[in-house]
């Protein structure tokens, strides 16, 4: 059998056993990917995880831009206010004669198919009048239907609920194009409406709010949200 720790003729390192053939240089033990491969994918799946999670890929980085053609997005603006004061309402406050007035349009426009107060319905127009107060109140109907304007509790009353606080004949109503007018002294404080009293128009939303406050108070008209 060989001696297969001889020495080769040149040299003094050990001679592989016959049959056997030397790895070549830079050949891989191994069969997976190199090294290098392995860890530029950790990298990779670890940046794509930071920024599922929200993160950043360094510190103090800027928001991203929107893409062009998107604008940026805005706070929303606020709603804006009504003046009381301006037509079709035209609120008028007198505390010198402690007496109020105002101007209804039922069916002012299209809004909730026509069953409102100028332009509100469902309780969005509110008003607050003083005990005590006098109250002049113009109803207008610019709608197809005939329509009312009352002072009631709820939707279960046919009847003005103060002496005087409705246009005439509430329950019937007024033809399309008629201007009326009423005037009440608020007496009881709480909470009321302004509503039509022609059957099924109170129910279907057309109604806002009327309120009688103590007598040290002041009148105010609003529209809310």
């Amino acid at each position: 059998m060989p001696d297969v720790t001889a020495s080769s003729e040149q040299g003094d390192g050990p001679v592989a056993p016959r049959g056997h053939r030397q790895p070549r240089s830079g050949h891989r033990h191994d069969h997976g990917a190199p090294v290098s491969a392995v860890r530029a994918g950790l990298t990779a799946l670890a940046a794509l995880a930071l920024a599922a999670c929200g993160g950043s890929t360094s510190a103090g980085s800027q928001p991203a831009e929107a893409p062009p053609g998107v604008p940026p997005a805005t706070a929303a603006s606020p709603a804006a206010s009504v003046d009381p004061s301006a037509p079709p309402l035209s609120f008028q406050a007198d505390p010198a004669t402690r007496s109020v007035s105002f101007h209804l349009v039922a069916a002012h426009d299209q809004a909730n198919s026509g069953f409102n107060f100028n332009g509100y319905g469902g309780g969005r127009l509110a008003i607050t009048v003083p005990e005590g107060w006098r109250v002049s109140v113009a109803c207008e109907n610019r709608g197809p239907l005939n329509h009312s304007c009352a002072i009631v509790r709820g939707p279960a009353d046919s009847q003005p609920a103060i002496a005087g606080a409705s246009s005439p004949n509430p329950v019937s109503g007024q033809a399309a194009g008629e201007t009326t007018t009423f005037d009440f002294t608020a007496r009881g404080q709480g909470a009321y409406r302004i509503a039509c009293l022609v059957p099924g128009h109170e129910q279907a939303g057309m109604w806002d709010t009327f309120t009688i406050t103590d007598a040290g108070s002041q009148p105010t008209a609003k529209v809310t949200a």
